[in-house]
């Protein structure tokens, strides 16, 4: 994703992409949705959703996610 002209990362440094895997601040595992990430949608800022497997709706920024459990190590993808 980029966002003035940067790609965008995740809080561990991995390139945030449509569907990845993170832990959100909360430390809910889910994926991101880039979806509304269009010019003049509010989004455009560098913010995107993460949809939870609780089955919530967060929006987040790259600082906020993490594809690295923080305490366990566990990665988000599994």
């Amino acid at each position: 994703m980029l966002f003035n002209g940067q790609v965008m990362k995740t809080a561990n440094g991995v390139t945030i992409v449509q569907d990845l895997r993170v832990w959100d601040y909360n430390l809910d595992k889910g994926k991101i949705d880039l979806s509304n990430c269009k010019p003049d949608s509010g989004y455009w800022d560098g913010w995107f959703d993460v949809i939870t497997d609780k089955g919530g709706r967060s929006l987040m920024n790259g600082e906020r996610v993490t594809t690295v459990h923080p305490v366990s190590r566990e990665r988000a993808d599994y």
